[in-house]
């Protein structure tokens, strides 16, 4: 039998139907495994004031580094940014 929305996969599982129903219901809200990628995608939720470009790379990199005050915590080739300057 082809699957369709309303064939069961086996004795006591839910049609697909149903299983959409399920989810859409909220019966599961905040669980990461049916959650949609844009609600759990941490990139997508950090507060960005800052863009740079990898032709700038050396200088936006600095520039993050101080303005976050860890420049002289940061480690670059094994050896600390502090020796580099």
């Amino acid at each position: 039998m082809p699957a369709n929305s309303t064939s069961r996969p086996a004795p006591g599982l839910p049609t697909f139907r149903e299983f959409v129903r399920f989810l859409l219901g909220g019966a599961v809200d905040g669980d990461v495994h049916v959650m949609g990628f844009q609600k759990k995608c941490d990139v997508c939720n950090l507060p960005y004031n800052f863009i740079g470009k990898v032709e700038n790379m050396n200088v936006d990199d600095r520039y993050v580094l101080d303005a976050i005050r860890i420049a002289d915590k940061t480690v670059r080739g094994g050896k600390y940014v502090q020796e580099l300057r």
